[in-house]
C-alpha cells in the first residue's frame, strides 16, 4: 500500500471518490458471491428433496433419541 500514489501528496476529491467506489464495488461483489452461493446450495438441497420417493417424506422422525421425555418428579405437599 505504500506504493499507492494516493498516499503521495494530497489526492483530489475525484481520486478519493474513485477509490472509495472501487472498494464498495469489491465488497458488493464479495457479498453477492456469498448470498448467491447460499441460495444455490439451498436450491440444490430442494432439488435433491424432490428426487426422493414420497414414502420417505412420510417416514417417522429419525431423531427419536433427541426427544427423550423425563418422568415428572414427585411434588412434595407440605
Amino acid at each position: 500500500m505504500a506504493n499507492n500514489p494516493m498516499f503521495e501528496g494530497n489526492p483530489s476529491r475525484k481520486e478519493l471518490r474513485s477509490a472509495v467506489t472501487g472498494q464498495m464495488a469489491k465488497g458488493f461483489g464479495a457479498a453477492m458471491f456469498v448470498v448467491v452461493g447460499i441460495g444455490v446450495a439451498i436450491w440444490v438441497m430442494y432439488l435433491l428433496g424432490t428426487l426422493l420417493p414420497p414414502e420417505s417424506k412420510e417416514a417417522p422422525d429419525p431423531s427419536y433419541g433427541w426427544h427423550i421425555e423425563q418422568p415428572v418428579a414427585h411434588r412434595l405437599v407440605g
